[in-house]
């Protein structure tokens, strides 16, 4: 056989059916036929068993850039220390925020967002950011507004194959406010609470949305189309917080082997944090996860925004057992809008 494009169908699937989600990934790149073979089955395809550190542009460029050989983005897979590169020109130059189930939210200079699944190129649509209630009271550059404006978008998964019927919330703007859409709709409507509250974090868990506020207190979100959405508190601020812990240290929620706790040893749990809905992972079932740690990429705004230095530097594994942190990843991989991210 002369070429990998000319495999037939049936011979190609019969070999897919046997690789994990990790190297069908890497087939559909390999060539536009078995891309398209790949996106005919019906169901998109699954991401990497294990989440891939998702790294920033090599070169950053502008949207516009016609140079498509520089539109490629690095991946960095733990569990074999391996870095794959794909072609994907959809990305270039747009800030990226972690969802889950393989999909990506994605924010240009447009101001358009996106919801991007990142190797079938299914693109959702959603509404700008100037149809968010609160708007920024000072000028911002379009540049710096797709740094600051989003933080985080968790996926409500009704299946795994794409479901328009689905809810994407983030935290944005000045005062960190909750706010969701739909695919289809118009705008972004916020999430009202009994008082004023600036979120750290949000998450998705049997079928509710979850949001950590910078008090440390716990709110479940309503979410119904007949009634105004609200947050409802389900735990109190931690107890002797102070300033700086409040605004200086940055809080995270996350599932963990089903329920939400708060946990002072993983055990066998690996947790993902960062630009990204946070994951927790039975580390055994994954060679290359180190059990019982932390695994961050760089995702304080405060400091790219105050600084101007490139992100992308304060990442690695934190060890609960004896609180030290190593590096997961040992290149270098810095951006002043982008920095890396775990792909989930």
């Amino acid at each position: 056989m002369s070429k990998w494009a000319d495999l037939p169908g049936d011979v190609f699937f019969q070999i897919v059916c046997r690789l994990f989600s990790d190297d069908i990934i890497i087939s559909s790149a390999v060539c536009k036929s078995w891309h398209s073979l790949l996106n005919s089955v019906g169901k998109l395809p699954l991401p990497p068993s294990c989440p891939w550190l998702m790294l920033a542009e090599e070169n950053e460029q502008s949207e516009k850039s016609n140079n498509e050989e520089s539109r490629t983005r690095g991946f960095f897979n733990l569990r074999n220390d391996k870095l794959h590169h794909f072609k994907l020109p959809e990305v270039a130059g747009r800030r990226c925020f972690g969802a889950s189930f393989g999909w990506l939210l994605t924010i240009g200079t447009d101001l358009q967002i996106n919801l991007l699944h990142l190797f079938s190129k299914y693109l959702l649509c959603l509404p700008p950011i100037a149809t968010f209630r609160c708007q920024y009271e000072f000028k911002v550059t379009p540049e710096r507004l797709r740094r600051m404006f989003l933080k985080k978008s968790p996926w409500n998964p009704a299946t795994q194959e794409c479901d328009c019927d689905c809810v994407i919330m983030v935290i944005y703007g000045e005062y960190q406010q909750l706010a969701f859409t739909r695919p289809g709709y118009k705008s972004w409507t916020d999430i009202k609470s009994s008082r004023r509250r600036r979120y750290a974090d949000i998450a998705f868990y049997k079928g509710k949305f979850y949001a950590l506020d910078y008090d440390g207190a716990l709110v479940v979100c309503r979410i119904d189309d007949n009634k105004m959405p609200r947050a409802k508190a389900i735990a109190p601020p931690l107890e002797g917080i102070t300033m700086s812990f409040k605004w200086n240290v940055q809080k995270y929620i996350v599932e963990s082997s089903g329920g939400l706790l708060l946990v002072y040893s993983l055990g066998d749990q690996a947790l993902f944090v960062g630009d990204n809905s946070s994951l927790s992972l039975t580390a055994s079932s994954l060679n290359g996860v180190k059990p019982n740690c932390i695994h961050f990429t760089d995702d304080d705004l405060r400091v790219f925004n105050c600084t101007r230095n490139d992100g992308g530097s304060d990442m690695g594994v934190f060890s609960m057992e004896d609180a030290e942190i190593k590096s997961h990843y040992s290149g270098q991989s810095l951006s002043f809008f982008c920095a890396p991210l775990w792909y989930i």
